[in-house]
């Protein structure tokens, strides 16, 4: 069984590298672009309004843009704060791949991958 330490060390495997984030919920999809400088995991702060996340998340940090073409946008748009966080709710699952990490939480399902 794969856990936090899994996404951890396949991050830590990519870090200095660029990154495409691919984020599916319902039927929408997020891609962004980030150049890796670190990963981190723990609790979200409790004092947090924003209910959708969950107490424990991986955060993904460096420079990263929101991929617009992956929308009707066609633009791209820098992410703010320089991180992006993956909220790990209830079970989920990690597959590490070669060049790919899929995790599937109960509300969405992110691969992150080293060459796009």
């Amino acid at each position: 069984m794969h856990s936090i330490n899994t996404i951890i060390e396949w991050c830590e495997s990519h870090q200095g590298q660029t990154i495409q984030i691919q984020k599916r919920e319902d039927q929408d999809l997020d891609i962004v672009v980030m150049e890796l400088s670190k990963a981190t995991a723990g609790a979200l702060d409790p004092h947090n309004v924003d209910s959708y996340l969950s107490d424990q998340a991986i955060y993904l940090h460096g420079s990263a843009a929101i991929d617009g073409s992956a929308t009707a946008q066609m633009v791209t748009t820098e992410l703010p704060g320089d991180i992006y966080v993956i909220p790990l709710e209830g079970s989920f699952e990690v597959q590490p791949l070669h060049h790919q990490l899929v995790i599937r939480s109960e509300r969405a399902q992110y691969i992150l991958s080293s060459t796009y």
